[in-house]
C-alpha cells in the first residue's frame, strides 16, 4: 500500500450506478422532439446519423445525439434533475474516498464520460472535495481502451505509473490497458467497499 500514492477510479459502474442513463433515455428523446418540433422520422434520421458518425451500435448515446442536434444544455438539465432525484452512488464509495483521503493519498477519476458529466456527479454526490483530478473524454485523444488515453493522463497529471492504482469494473479499460504501462490495477466485482484497501 505504501507504494501507491494515487488512486484512479473509473466513474460509470464503479463510483456511480450507471443505470441512470437508461432511465433518462426516453425522456431525453421526448424532450428533443418537443424542443425541436421533430417528427419520429426526423428524430430517427438524426439517430442513424449519430450512430454512423460514432460507429456505435445499439441504442444511441443521448449525449452524442444532443450534441449533434445542438441541445447539450437540454441534456444536462435533464441529467442533473435525474441525478439529484435518482442517481445512486455505489455502496461504500464515500467511506472508501474518506479513508483514502485520511491516508494522505491522491484520488483521481478517469472516465470515458465528458468532464461536465463527471463534475455533475461529483457535485451531486458531494465527492468533489475528495477528488484531486478528473481526466475525461475531453482530455484524451481516444478512449480508455487505448494506450494513448492512459499516456495522456500520465503526462497531464505528472504521474509515476508504478505509484498508481487504477480501480474499475471493466477488465479491458481499467485493468489490461493501464497494467501494460506499469500501473497497479484492481478489478471491482460487486460492491465498492472500504475493505478494498486491505485487498490491494
Amino acid at each position: 500500500m505504501t507504494a501507491v500514492s494515487t488512486f484512479i477510479f473509473d466513474l460509470d459502474g464503479t463510483v456511480i450506478d450507471d443505470s441512470l442513463y437508461a432511465r433518462i433515455y426516453v425522456p431525453v428523446l421526448e424532450a428533443l422532439k418537443a424542443k425541436l418540433d421533430l417528427t419520429d422520422i426526423r428524430l430517427n434520421a438524426a439517430i442513424v446519423e449519430v450512430k454512423r458518425k460514432t460507429g456505435r451500435t445499439g441504442r444511441v448515446d443521448t449525449y452524442d445525439l444532443c450534441e449533434h442536434l445542438g441541445c447539450l444544455g437540454l441534456y444536462y438539465t435533464l441529467l442533473e434533475a435525474a441525478a439529484k432525484g435518482d442517481s445512486r452512488l455505489n455502496d461504500g464509495v464515500l467511506e472508501l474516498f474518506r479513508r483514502i483521503g485520511e491516508m494522505g493519498k491522491r484520488i483521481g477519476i478517469a472516465s470515458n464520460s465528458h468532464r461536465h458529466t463527471i463534475e455533475l456527479y461529483l457535485k451531486v454526490h458531494r465527492l468533489a472535495s475528495f477528488v484531486g483530478f478528473v481526466f475525461s473524454a475531453d482530455d484524451a485523444p481516444s478512449d480508455k481502451r487505448s494506450l494513448a488515453y492512459w499516456q495522456a493522463l500520465i503526462q497531464k497529471e505528472g504521474l509515476v505509473p508504478s505509484d498508481c492504482m487504477v480501480i474499475g469494473d471493466d477488465y479491458e479499460n481499467d485493468v489490461a490497458v493501464p497494467k501494460t504501462l506499469g500501473m497497479k490495477t484492481f478489478l471491482v466485482e460487486g460492491a465498492v467497499t472500504p475493505d478494498i484497501l486491505s485487498r490491494i
